[in-house]
Protein backbone atom coordinates (compact mmCIF):
# COMPACT_ATOMS: atom_id res chain seq x y z
CA UNK A 1 0.00 0.00 0.00
CA UNK A 2 1.05 3.42 -0.95
CA UNK A 3 -1.10 5.75 0.89
CA UNK A 4 0.05 9.70 0.67
CA UNK A 5 -1.55 12.17 1.78
CA UNK A 6 -4.20 14.50 0.20
CA UNK A 7 -4.93 16.74 3.14
CA UNK A 8 -1.84 18.41 3.30
CA UNK A 9 1.89 17.52 3.25
CA UNK A 10 4.45 17.21 5.73
CA UNK A 11 4.48 14.99 8.87
CA UNK A 12 4.52 11.36 9.41
CA UNK A 13 3.74 8.56 6.44
CA UNK A 14 0.76 6.64 6.62
CA UNK A 15 3.02 3.19 6.92
CA UNK A 16 5.53 4.80 8.76
CA UNK A 17 6.31 4.35 13.04
CA UNK A 18 8.29 6.89 15.09
CA UNK A 19 9.81 6.45 18.37
CA UNK A 20 9.14 10.27 18.42
CA UNK A 21 5.45 11.34 19.05
CA UNK A 22 4.67 13.81 15.60
CA UNK A 23 1.12 14.49 15.97
CA UNK A 24 -1.21 14.66 18.55
CA UNK A 25 -3.05 11.46 19.41
CA UNK A 26 -6.26 11.18 17.65
CA UNK A 27 -5.50 13.23 14.94
CA UNK A 28 -6.74 12.73 11.56
CA UNK A 29 -5.72 12.85 8.17
CA UNK A 30 -6.92 11.43 4.80
CA UNK A 31 -4.92 9.81 2.08
CA UNK A 32 -5.15 8.07 -1.40
CA UNK A 33 -4.03 4.65 -2.44
CA UNK A 34 -3.74 3.90 -6.26
CA UNK A 35 -5.15 0.20 -5.75
CA UNK A 36 -7.63 1.03 -2.46
CA UNK A 37 -8.58 4.72 -2.93
CA UNK A 38 -9.13 7.39 -0.14
CA UNK A 39 -8.74 6.46 2.94
CA UNK A 40 -9.33 7.74 6.57
CA UNK A 41 -6.17 7.48 9.23
CA UNK A 42 -5.83 8.42 12.83
CA UNK A 43 -2.41 8.82 14.90
CA UNK A 44 -2.13 6.66 18.26
CA UNK A 45 0.42 4.65 20.31
CA UNK A 46 1.96 1.42 19.58
CA UNK A 47 1.33 -2.10 21.41
CA UNK A 48 3.19 -5.53 22.02
CA UNK A 49 2.76 -7.45 18.75
CA UNK A 50 1.10 -5.30 16.45
CA UNK A 51 1.84 -5.58 12.88
CA UNK A 52 0.87 -4.32 9.72
CA UNK A 53 -2.89 -5.18 8.85
CA UNK A 54 -3.84 -6.65 12.52
CA UNK A 55 -7.38 -5.05 13.71
CA UNK A 56 -7.02 -2.77 17.31
CA UNK A 57 -9.12 -0.85 19.72
CA UNK A 58 -7.92 2.70 20.11
CA UNK A 59 -8.66 5.51 22.28
CA UNK A 60 -8.74 8.85 20.27
CA UNK A 61 -7.87 10.77 23.32
CA UNK A 62 -5.12 8.90 24.85
CA UNK A 63 -4.08 7.46 21.80
CA UNK A 64 -3.65 3.70 23.41
CA UNK A 65 -4.30 0.55 21.65
CA UNK A 66 -5.27 -3.25 21.80
CA UNK A 67 -5.49 -5.55 20.19
CA UNK A 68 -9.02 -6.92 19.22
CA UNK A 69 -9.92 -10.28 20.53
CA UNK A 70 -13.58 -11.90 21.41
CA UNK A 71 -15.61 -9.62 23.72
CA UNK A 72 -13.33 -6.11 23.02
CA UNK A 73 -15.13 -2.72 23.26
CA UNK A 74 -14.24 0.19 21.27
CA UNK A 75 -13.03 2.15 18.51
CA UNK A 76 -11.58 -0.13 15.83
CA UNK A 77 -9.10 0.26 13.24
CA UNK A 78 -6.10 -1.28 11.37
CA UNK A 79 -2.69 -1.13 11.94
CA UNK A 80 -0.88 0.12 9.08
CA UNK A 81 2.72 0.08 10.39
CA UNK A 82 4.79 -2.57 12.55
CA UNK A 83 3.52 -0.40 15.69
CA UNK A 84 5.54 -1.93 18.93
CA UNK A 85 5.41 0.13 22.06
CA UNK A 86 6.82 2.22 22.35
CA UNK A 87 6.27 3.64 18.77
CA UNK A 88 3.56 6.05 17.06
CA UNK A 89 1.78 5.75 14.14
CA UNK A 90 -1.74 5.24 12.28
CA UNK A 91 -4.36 2.86 12.33
CA UNK A 92 -7.08 2.85 9.56
CA UNK A 93 -11.03 3.46 9.98
CA UNK A 94 -12.58 4.05 6.70
CA UNK A 95 -12.24 3.00 3.54
CA UNK A 96 -10.45 0.03 1.87
CA UNK A 97 -8.23 -1.93 4.46
CA UNK A 98 -6.31 -4.47 4.37
CA UNK A 99 -6.87 -6.70 7.25
CA UNK A 100 -5.22 -10.04 8.71
CA UNK A 101 -7.97 -12.78 8.92
CA UNK A 102 -8.40 -15.60 11.68
CA UNK A 103 -9.84 -18.03 8.84
CA UNK A 104 -11.20 -17.87 5.30
CA UNK A 105 -13.95 -15.43 4.64
CA UNK A 106 -16.50 -14.33 2.25
CA UNK A 107 -16.79 -11.55 0.27
CA UNK A 108 -19.71 -9.08 2.02
CA UNK A 109 -20.24 -10.87 4.70
CA UNK A 110 -20.05 -9.31 7.62
CA UNK A 111 -16.82 -8.58 10.04
CA UNK A 112 -16.71 -10.15 13.98
CA UNK A 113 -14.12 -10.34 16.35
CA UNK A 114 -12.02 -13.63 16.36
CA UNK A 115 -10.64 -15.75 19.49
CA UNK A 116 -7.05 -14.74 18.03
CA UNK A 117 -5.54 -11.70 18.87
CA UNK A 118 -5.65 -8.63 16.25
CA UNK A 119 -7.85 -11.19 13.67
CA UNK A 120 -11.21 -10.41 12.00
CA UNK A 121 -13.57 -13.42 11.14
CA UNK A 122 -16.95 -13.66 9.43
CA UNK A 123 -17.91 -16.63 11.82
CA UNK A 124 -21.33 -15.57 13.70
CA UNK A 125 -20.46 -14.66 17.55
CA UNK A 126 -22.63 -13.02 19.60
CA UNK A 127 -21.58 -9.77 21.21
CA UNK A 128 -18.12 -9.54 18.34
CA UNK A 129 -19.98 -8.02 15.65
CA UNK A 130 -17.42 -4.97 14.62
CA UNK A 131 -20.18 -2.06 13.11
CA UNK A 132 -19.17 -0.15 10.53
CA UNK A 133 -17.10 -2.94 8.79
CA UNK A 134 -17.59 -5.78 5.64
CA UNK A 135 -15.69 -7.95 3.80
CA UNK A 136 -14.99 -6.40 0.23
CA UNK A 137 -12.99 -9.40 -0.67
CA UNK A 138 -12.84 -12.87 0.43
CA UNK A 139 -9.58 -14.15 2.14
CA UNK A 140 -6.60 -14.37 0.17
CA UNK A 141 -7.10 -10.97 -1.67
CA UNK A 142 -4.86 -9.26 -1.92
CA UNK A 143 -2.57 -12.07 0.10
CA UNK A 144 -2.99 -15.34 1.77
CA UNK A 145 -4.20 -14.41 5.06
CA UNK A 146 -5.76 -11.43 4.15
CA UNK A 147 -8.64 -9.88 3.12
CA UNK A 148 -10.12 -6.13 2.28
CA UNK A 149 -12.40 -4.80 4.33
CA UNK A 150 -14.59 -1.94 4.05
CA UNK A 151 -14.67 0.41 6.84
CA UNK A 152 -16.80 3.23 8.28
CA UNK A 153 -15.84 4.10 11.50
CA UNK A 154 -16.27 0.93 12.73
CA UNK A 155 -16.64 -0.10 16.24
CA UNK A 156 -16.91 -3.04 18.54
CA UNK A 157 -19.14 -2.78 22.19
CA UNK A 158 -19.70 -6.49 22.75
CA UNK A 159 -23.33 -6.02 22.47
CA UNK A 160 -25.30 -8.94 24.29
CA UNK A 161 -23.90 -8.13 27.44
CA UNK A 162 -23.00 -11.87 27.94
Amino acid sequence: MAYARIDGIGGQAIDAVSITQEHPLGFRVVARDPTYGDGEFVYVKGIIGATVGLACTFNPYTGVTALTGARAKGLVGIFMGTLIAPLFGWVQVRGSAVAKVATTVVAGSTVYLSGVAGQLDDAVVAGDIVYGANFATADATPTAGFAVAALSNPFAGDTDNA
